[in-house]
Parts: structure tokens; C-alpha cells; sequence
């Protein structure tokens, strides 16, 4: 009889450790459930966004755009028997910010072509930004 005192007694305190350890698990489930709809917390915090995969081995972090290295790719300019038009244009004032005179480089023209979508046909137009450089600093504009 004694024997079954002694385990009844253990029973008793394992049943109240094991009751304790039953609360604790179920306020942890309980705040783990919590979400906008059933607490005050706000929307943003309903699901958190997965971290996206590490980079391969030896790779690093490669940022938008072209990368470090790799060679451009451009349009080829269009012919002058292929434009609709061409413009030219000088610089508003022929003199440097340093007071020298510009003169004309024409083979440091600034060149853009580009294509506007009018309503009607396609109209190819080239802008060119005559060069000049100056006789006293040497500078181009």
C-alpha cells in the first residue's frame, strides 16, 4: 500500500507539471494564431515575406542593370538617306565661360537620333549638337 501512496504522490506532481507546461503551450499557440482579423495587430504584420535564396557559390550580389564588364549593346545609327530630317544646332553663345572664342569640331559632333509615333507614318529625325572648342582652355561644348 505504501508503494502506491509513494506513486500517487508522483503522479500528482507530474499532473501538475504537466498542467503547467499544457498553459504555457497554449497561450504560446494562441499568440502564435493571433492575426489582423482576430487581434489588434496591423495587416502588414499577417505574413512575413520569404528571404529570397542566397546567391550561387562565388557570386556575389549583382546589382539592376548592366554589370561591371559587360560589353553595351547600342542601336546602329540610321543612314542620312533613311532620315526624314536632320537638325543642327549651335551652342547659345560662342564664347567660353573662361572668355575664349569657340570653334567649330565638327567631328566631335553630339549626335541623337530618335523615332516619334505620330499618328501618320514614322518620321526618323536626327538632332546634331555641333561641337566647338575653345582657343583659349581647349575645352569642348
Amino acid at each position: 500500500m505504501e508503494r502506491f501512496k509513494g506513486e500517487n504522490e508522483a503522479f500528482k506532481v507530474e499532473n501538475v507539471v504537466l498542467k503547467a507546461e499544457v498553459e504555457r503551450l497554449t497561450l504560446e499557440l494562441a499568440s502564435a494564431k493571433k492575426n489582423s482579423r482576430n487581434s489588434s495587430k496591423p495587416p502588414s504584420s499577417d505574413y512575413v515575406k520569404p528571404q529570397p535564396p542566397p546567391p550561387p557559390e562565388g557570386q556575389g550580389k549583382r546589382r539592376i542593370g548592366g554589370q561591371p564588364g559587360h560589353t553595351p549593346h547600342f542601336r546602329p545609327f540610321f543612314t542620312p538617306d533613311q532620315l526624314d530630317e536632320s537638325l543642327e544646332f549651335d551652342p547659345p553663345s560662342l564664347t567660353c565661360s573662361y572668355g575664349g572664342r569657340l570653334e567649330p569640331s565638327p567631328a566631335e559632333d553630339h549626335v541623337q537620333q530618335q523615332i516619334d509615333l505620330p499618328e501618320q507614318p514614322l518620321i526618323r529625325r536626327e538632332y546634331r549638337a555641333r561641337a566647338y572648342r575653345c582657343r583659349s582652355c581647349a575645352a569642348l561644348h
